[in-house]
Parts: C-alpha cells; sequence; structure tokens
C-alpha cells in the first residue's frame, strides 16, 4: 500500500495530468483537433475544431499521518468548426468526452475521472471531470535534541 501512495506523489503536479488528458484526446480524436492547455491565444484565434483543458481547482483532505487525498477538477471546452453543425459536433464529443476520459494514463499511473458533467451551449461543450488519488507526504527526519550535558556538584 505505501508504495502504491509513494507513486501517488509524483501525481500531484496538475502539468502531468493536463498532458494525460491532451494525450488521450489525441489518441482518441486524431491530429485534426487541437489541443491548447495554455489560452494564450484569443478565442478567435484558434484552430477549430479545438480542445482547452483548464484546471480549475485542488483541494487536499488530511487523513491519517503522511495520507493526504488531493481532488484536482477540471475543465474541457470543446469549440467546433463553424459550419451549421455545432450542436451536432458537440453531442458527438461529449459522447465520447465521456467514455475515453474514464481513466487517463500519467507519469505511468492510471489516474479515474470522476464526477464528469457536460453542459452544450450553442458555440461550444464545456466538459467537467475531477482526478483524485491518495498521496504520501514524506516528512524530513528532524533531530528533536541533540546531546545534553550536565554537570553537578555534591555537597558533602
Amino acid at each position: 500500500m505505501l508504495s502504491i501512495l509513494r507513486r501517488c506523489l509524483t501525481l500531484t503536479r496538475i502539468e502531468d495530468i493536463k498532458v494525460g488528458i491532451s494525450k488521450k484526446l489525441k489518441t482518441v480524436f486524431g491530429e485534426e483537433y487541437s489541443i491548447y492547455t495554455e489560452m494564450e491565444e484569443t478565442k478567435q484565434d484558434l484552430n477549430l475544431p479545438a480542445f482547452f483543458i483548464r484546471h480549475v481547482k485542488s483541494s487536499q483532505i488530511h487523513k491519517i499521518g503522511q495520507r493526504y487525498y488531493k481532488n484536482n477538477s477540471f475543465v474541457i471546452k470543446f469549440y467546433p468548426i463553424k459550419n451549421g453543425s455545432e450542436l451536432a459536433q458537440c453531442d458527438e464529443v461529449g459522447d465520447k468526452l465521456l467514455n475515453c476520459l474514464e481513466y487517463v494514463e500519467s507519469n505511468d499511473m492510471l489516474l479515474r475521472g470522476s464526477k464528469m458533467s457536460l453542459e452544450v451551449t450553442d458555440t461550444e461543450l464545456s466538459f467537467s471531470i475531477e482526478f483524485n488519488f491518495p498521496i504520501l507526504k514524506t516528512s524530513n527526519k528532524h533531530e528533536f535534541m541533540g546531546d545534553l550535558e550536565q554537570l553537578s556538584k555534591r555537597k558533602g
């Protein structure tokens, strides 16, 4: 059990989870879909169809000792090609996202997505997912007290 927790410790980087999501999207949807993790370009400069992966929230719950449980929430936005069938594209992509993102590989570990939901508007799809996992925080061993030397004198 501890070895699994130690391996999960390396998964705390948000960027590693984003890379895992990107790889999964590239595998399922192919090269014709652009994937962005940083929104440096404006929405008009995207190569459509496109995905944008954004980390929204993290939280950490202390369990026992050095064990913690980390919750990471992500939103994946999908921007379809503007050709009159935007809603149909969003529906199709939404179904695929629900199926393909249940398991994502990151740092040779398999993460399970949970609390998946999606919302379709006229021009885009917004897909929410959480990746939660245990972590083990290692602490440095500190020497609390060094050697103590006591001098005493006896009377008598």
